[in-house]
């Protein structure tokens, strides 16, 4: 009984060692053919999360008004911005530009002679549309300087020239410029002075204006005034 029972034991722990030996196959036959599995490595970790920052949507840019101005370009931004050239308006131009000047004529008025008629036409600084004019009246008759020269003496061709200076501002009226006289000055004791009222202008051709003044009416009745055409010096 008791060699059964050895026996009995020795299979029986020969069994135990064989399943044993079964069961660390299996486990190590189940390691090697398990896949391999990585832990995510510090640098990998990183690589996503910069994926997934590049995934996130950009918060919407408000909108802005539209203007006619170049847009702002940031600071530091190394760009110039374009320049917008201003719009330059020039001046209009005086329809009366090319008849300013210096004019002169003569002619012959009853009872005065050979009249001589010098008159200078210029714009006004700052007030478009109005024009400053000058003038010199001298007329000379043979009969008056024969008739005076026993009082005047040598003066007495002087005196009957009877020159008067005016000085007027006018304005267009009618395709012409009309002035009226602002002050006179007529030199003392000349013989049929007269006062300058008003003088009218009108281009006739090209450097010569039609020109008609008026006199302020005297006892003597030779203040009449007259018309001639002046040349442009």
């Amino acid at each position: 009984m008791s060699v059964i029972r050895e026996n009995w034991q020795t299979e029986g722990n020969v069994k135990k060692t064989a399943i044993t030996a079964v069961v660390v196959l299996v486990a190590v036959g189940w390691l090697i053919g398990c896949p391999h599995i990585e832990l995510p490595s510090r640098t990998h970790a990183t690589d996503v999360q910069a994926v997934r920052s590049r995934m996130k949507p950009s918060p919407s840019v408000p909108a802005t008004a539209t203007t006619g101005a170049p847009p702002a370009l940031p600071l530091g931004s190394g760009r110039v911005a374009p320049s917008l050239d201003p719009v330059v308006i020039p001046p209009p131009v005086d329809p009366w530009a090319a008849w300013f000047g210096v004019y002169e004529g003569s002619v012959n008025v009853p009872q005065r002679g050979l009249c001589k008629l010098n008159f200078v036409l210029a714009p006004v600084d700052g007030r478009a549309g109005t024009y400053n004019g000058a003038s010199e009246l001298a007329c000379v008759d043979t009969i008056d300087v024969f008739k005076h020269a026993s009082k005047a003496g040598p003066l007495a061709p002087a005196l009957t020239l009877n020159p008067t200076r005016a000085r007027f501002e006018g304005t267009p009226q009618d395709g012409a410029l009309v002035f009226q006289a602002l002050d006179n000055i007529i030199q003392p004791g000349t013989f049929k002075a007269c006062e300058m009222l008003s003088i009218s202008v009108r281009p006739f051709v090209e450097g010569h204006l039609s020109a008609k003044w008026k006199e302020k009416q005297t006892d003597s009745g030779v203040c009449t005034g007259g018309e001639l055409i002046l040349e442009k010096r």
